[in-house]
């Protein structure tokens, strides 16, 4: 059983204490089964933290659950029209070639041409199977553009059946997904401590980045999110279109996935997200508090994702599912970069990161199922507003992201404040 796991951050050594737990047992597991994912932290002054493990996090290699996901296991997408953000790489880049090989065109949403037109080239070398991928500008750290990129598709497009978003960036400009659709809403930003910008908003709302600036001074900054404000923009601006797409036929397929985490169970119980302070609440300046923060935003979209799900049941949309997804620990070309700059233990993190994570295609099952999966058009009303988890598993999200006023009061203080800012 692997008890003790050791890191060297912030200069200083932290030793991470591993345990599983399942209804408060300690259990002894073999190797091939500590798949875990955190769901509390709880730092010393001396810094440990005890990572208390309560339910599969990568792949838990059982003949009772789902272990992968193939083109084969997914519904036709001939004729259907799909966004995919951040996806020129990690798990968004396979997102784009498993929707696009069967036979979707897909929007690959991101900011740099350069960057989106090799990514493309090189899925065409792997062969797209008469699938068609498209560049399309998106750059969701200004909420002006994100508006302008959401238009720009009904200019081009009569239909919509899947949007997804999935976006991480590096200092360089690089994008390039750690972890972490229909609708696939993805993008975070690690960074801290963080800033508000000139509308008021705490930057890590507004949009996902991931930024390591680890050996400033003596202390880590480390931040991953969820962003929820200019996935609203986008999201809200297309929804009229894939409802367009709804209402062509009674059997029509339409599905909003938004990308999260497990994160957010670390979350202290919020009381409430009426009035526009929650849009730029963070924890503490600390590591704890950083990722208190990034799983903050992560229950945003949460929220969102169910409270969409509620609004367009209510209007009559069953046919458009929402559905919000944990893809697990994704290896990476930058998480392996990012282990690799750990000082004195690199060759130990990048191995144990390739050895206990998702491979980059894998890390798209999760999404991939709940975009187009036939399981999900055979009973929409078991996938309406879930929570799923690796591989393709319902589960129950925390309190927080459970509380159906705390889902309204985001969406009412989210869209006054677009309202006031003329974004909607």
């Amino acid at each position: 059983m692997l008890r003790h796991a050791y890191s060297v951050l912030s200069r200083r050594q932290v030793v991470i204490f591993v345990n599983y737990t399942k209804s408060g047992t300690i259990k002894r597991l073999p190797l091939t089964n500590i798949f875990y994912q955190q769901v509390h932290c709880s730092p010393s002054q001396s810094n440990p933290i005890d990572f208390r493990l309560t339910r599969p996090m990568f792949w838990p290699f059982s003949s009772n659950s789902r272990t992968s996901v193939s083109e084969a296991d997914l519904v036709d997408l001939r004729g259907k029209v799909a966004i995919v953000t951040g996806s020129n790489a990690g798990i968004g880049y396979s997102t784009v070639q498993f929707l696009a090989r069967k036979g979707a065109k897909v929007y690959m949403a991101a900011r740099s041409e350069a960057k989106a037109l090799e990514a493309i080239k090189q899925l065409e070398a792997e062969d797209l199977w008469g699938g068609q991928v498209e560049w399309l500008r998106l750059d969701l750290s200004d909420m002006k553009q994100t508006k302008e990129a959401a238009l720009e598709i009904f200019e081009k497009e009569k239909r919509l059946d899947i949007l997804g978003m999935l976006l991480s960036r590096y200092p360089n400009g690089e994008m390039d997904s750690l972890t972490d659709g229909d609708l696939v809403n993805n993008a975070a930003m690690v960074v801290g401590p963080f800033k508000k910008t000139a509308d008021g908003l705490l930057d890590i709302m507004v949009v996902k980045y991931v930024t390591f600036d680890l050996w400033e001074s003596t202390h880590l900054k480390f931040i991953s999110s969820q962003s929820h404000i200019s996935h609203f923009i986008f999201t809200m601006t297309l929804v009229p279109l894939m409802k367009q797409t709804s209402n062509e036929s009674p059997l029509a397929d339409v599905r909003i996935i938004n990308v999260t985490s497990e994160v957010h169970q670390i979350v202290p119980p919020v009381a409430t997200f009426a009035g526009e302070g929650c849009l730029s609440h963070q924890y503490e300046e600390s590591v704890m508090g950083y990722l208190r923060t990034y799983g903050y935003t992560k229950l945003a979209n949460i929220l969102f994702t169910k409270e969409l799900q509620r609004r367009l049941s209510l209007e009559g949309f069953t046919n458009i599912v929402c559905i919000a997804a944990h893809p697990g620990s994704v290896t990476t070309p930058g998480s392996q970069r990012f282990m690799g700059s750990i000082p004195y233990i690199s060759w130990i993190t990048k191995t144990l990161n390739s050895w206990f994570s998702y491979p980059q295609r894998a890390g798209a099952f999760t999404s991939v199922f709940a975009a187009a999966s036939p399981e999900v058009k055979a009973e929409p009303e078991k996938y309406r507003g879930a929570y799923l988890i690796p591989v393709a598993r319902i589960a129950k999200p925390s309190k927080n992201a459970q509380d159906e006023r705390l889902a309204k009061e985001l969406w009412e203080t989210t869209e006054a404040k677009l309202k006031e800012l003329s974004m909607l």
